[in-house]
């Protein structure tokens, strides 16, 4: 059997862009670093994946234990159907028109197999849909007679009660009729990237929208290299549609723009990007100082987990769980915990926080919005003691994410989704960068060693320390 092409996450890659589908098979050294935010979404679907057997019990795995094993599985794969005793089959490798797929479960069916596909995510994309119309082309090119394809993916409605129920954490969607109905689509899709990897230099396509949807490219960095650090990209309050448009006509800077254009925000911002500075409405910013007032603050940094797995009795898929904490106030005092994923390391949390706040006016955190989720979906399961004292800290927190947009704050490093690193390196360029937050994430969670847990605490400090810099240089009266 021939080495593959395509696979199906470099089929994915190409109907995306065919560029970066040729640099990941001719110049992958040329990518840039995958981050910790994509290491743990991979590793969260392999996760669910696993679990997501479990429907089907007593399967056989075909997994390929290194690229090296993809033909002997593909024939494996084929053996196992013929063999009448075969009834499940997880990871199943098959080969067809130069792709190979492994599908997630695949069971048999009176009159021949239902495919299932597993995604870790709350609801369908339109990727997901792609995804499954290119498998059902290699198992129906390579004789597989389908019953059903189906999508498997988390109800966003469950919620557990005792024993984790598989049947009703997971919903499955029969996609065929979607699947078939694009055979034309993917076979055309596949003479595309064939044609495309069989060249002898990347295909020119220019920089777009694409870039970063529906997934960040990770070959970003060498196409827009030639992007100019301060260019009409940075503005935020216009559509990426406008802003590419422009720059391909040539209107690459923001002295290439006629103010005509813009409108008075556009127009500030543009002024922002030129003197390499930010913009923010001083008027409604001095307002809002006014109204926020507090003699006693205290700045916290709050790390959530959001499991997608329900946790314990009420919980819910991605519900949000505190995993650490970084709390001070004063010139002197204080505290930073971790905490345990349950019920216990619930009320741990809120009672550090409301601690905290009982001679104090007010908690100021980065963005106030996922203390808000967390909140909700605390209504299920909190004690009635515990929910009055959650409720009483939403009412005395003060979001500065929430307090800049209101202000129109922009800066052209920041982007339209303002970070607690980029932020803080934009007011203390001289101090040292902050610790990536999901790498820090990864390392609490893996880790459960107290000596290693104090090492990455140290961290979540430097995130606390850095808001109350942020909101003590915001709240200076002469700014």
């Amino acid at each position: 059997m021939s080495k593959h092409i395509l696979s199906k996450s470099t089929f994915i890659r190409g109907v995306q862009c065919q560029k970066s589908l040729y640099l990941h098979k001719h110049r992958p050294f040329l990518r840039d670093k995958m981050s910790a935010e994509q290491l743990a979404k991979f590793r969260r679907g392999t996760d669910v994946g696993l679990l997501a057997q479990s429907l089907f019990p007593g399967g056989t795995d075909m997994s390929p234990r290194s690229p090296s094993q993809y033909a002997l599985k593909v024939k494996e794969t084929a053996l196992a159907i013929e063999n009448p005793n075969t009834k499940v089959l997880y990871e199943a490798v098959f080969q067809y028109d130069d792709v190979l797929v492994m599908l997630d479960i695949l069971v048999r069916a009176n009159e021949g197999w239902h495919a299932y596909e597993v995604k870790s995510s709350l609801s369908l994309s339109e990727t997901y849909y792609t995804d499954a119309a290119l498998q059902y082309f290699v198992l129906t090119g390579s004789g597989i007679r389908l019953t059903d394809f189906s999508l498997v993916y988390i109800n966003s409605n469950y919620q557990r009660y005792g024993v984790l129920n598989l049947e009703e954490l997971f919903v499955s969607e029969s996609v065929m009729a979607e699947a078939d109905r694009r055979q034309q689509e993917v076979a055309a899709r596949i003479i595309q990237s064939k044609q495309t990897l069989l060249g002898t230099s990347s295909p020119e396509i220019q920089i777009g929208i694409q870039c970063n949807k529906p997934y960040p490219c990770d070959f970003k960095g060498l196409c827009w290299k030639k992007v100019p650090k301060r260019s009409v990209l940075n503005l935020t309050a216009i559509d990426d549609e406008t802003k590419f448009a422009w720059y391909h006509q040539g209107i690459v800077t923001p002295e290439q723009l006629k103010l005509s254009y813009l409108n008075q925000l556009q127009i500030k911002q543009l002024g922002a990007i030129v003197d390499n500075s930010y913009y923010i409405d001083l008027e409604k910013l001095y307002a809002l100082r006014d109204q926020t007032k507090a003699t006693d603050l205290v700045y916290a940094e709050i790390l959530f987990q959001k499991p997608a797995v329900p946790q314990f009795d009420g919980c819910i898929p991605y519900q949000l769980f505190p995993l650490a904490i970084g709390l001070s106030w004063g010139d002197q005092e204080s505290i930073v915990a971790a905490f345990s994923p349950g019920e216990a390391g619930i009320i741990r949390f809120i009672d550090t926080l409301y601690d905290a706040l009982t001679i104090h006016k007010t908690l100021v955190v980065f963005d106030k919005q996922p203390l808000e989720i967390f909140a909700r979906q605390f209504e299920a399961v909190g004690t009635p003691e515990s929910k009055d004292k959650l409720r009483s800290l939403l009412e005395n927190t003060l979001g500065l994410t929430g307090l800049l947009q209101a202000c129109d704050f922009f800066h052209p490093d920041c982007g339209s989704g303002i970070t607690l690193a980029t932020l803080y390196k934009v007011i203390a360029p001289d101090q040292k960068a902050l610790r990536d937050i999901h790498w820090l994430m990864s390392e609490l969670i893996a880790d459960p060693d107290l000596f290693k847990q104090q090492y990455s605490l140290q961290y979540v400090m430097e995130n606390t320390l850095a808001i109350k810099a942020i909101f003590t240089y915001f709240n200076a009266s002469d700014i």
